[in-house]
């Protein structure tokens, strides 16, 4: 009588000399290579969908970029135009300052109405869009978009202080009550003021339009295209707007 364990080893046995028959007959050889075969149809089948997939994302995103490219750039044509126009008004909007700060009495034809102040305005890609120009148009293109980017953002707040502070002027209008001493050293300290934002927009307009310029970044507005940079500066007090009609 076969001992306790004994039936499992000699079944374990026969087991182990049916696929050793099985194997030496050839027919487990074939069986492997099929086996090996479809693994490796399996597998290349795997990789070439994952290419595939990848190449059809790399050119979604060339395609996206390049509609984002092609919107940033025509943008970047009003927000030159934008730039242009601060840049040409700067010598008549400083003048008014230092009259305001010497006490010279306001033009009687303007007065010190705030003329109309364009804003750099851009939308902001993506940072991946960014990352495609850079990798499709170079680091330069990419550094000088951010850059841009940037110059536009911080003309906002500039701009906005120039508002504000100029509201101050209005103590110097006689229409308004009568102008005490208080209200002329208090529009005078607005004045400074606004000329200190007036160099800050200075530094942001050269810089940014000879950036523009090098992109070659034309300059027009697009919404108003009869409006451009001031010639002189009755133009922009006989309009009231720092981009007057370009026949004026």
């Amino acid at each position: 009588m076969p001992q306790a364990g004994q039936g499992e080893w000699m079944g374990g046995w026969g087991l182990f000399l049916t696929v050793r028959h099985w194997w030496g007959s050839g027919r487990g050889k074939v069986t492997a290579r099929l086996f090996l075969f479809e693994l490796c149809v399996v597998i290349a089948g795997v990789l070439i969908a994952q290419a595939l997939a990848g190449i059809a994302q790399d050119r979604a995103d060339l395609t996206r970029m390049q509609s984002e490219r092609l919107r940033i750039r025509y943008e970047l044509v009003s927000v030159h135009n934008a730039f242009q126009v601060w840049q040409a008004a700067l010598p008549c909007l400083n003048q008014t300052m230092t009259e305001v700060m010497k006490g010279v009495p306001p033009d009687q034809a303007h007065g010190l109405r705030r003329p109309r102040f364009p804003t750099p305005n851009l939308a902001a890609p993506s940072p991946d869009v960014l990352n495609l120009v850079g990798r499709y148009y170079g680091a330069e293109e990419r550094d000088r978009l951010n850059w841009i980017l940037e110059s536009t953002r911080n003309s906002g707040p500039v701009i906005a202080s120039i508002i504000a502070d100029w509201g101050r002027l209005e103590l110097l209008d006689p229409s308004n009550g009568g102008v005490t001493a208080t209200d002329r050293h208090d529009a005078r300290v607005a004045a400074a003021d606004i000329k200190a934002e007036l160099r800050g927009l200075e530094v942001l307009s050269i810089d940014t339009n000879q950036l523009l310029a090098k992109m070659n970044i034309g300059s027009r507005n697009l919404t108003e295209p009869g409006y451009g940079p001031a010639r002189s500066c009755a133009a922009i007090w006989g309009s009231n707007r720092l981009d007057p009609p370009t026949a004026f």
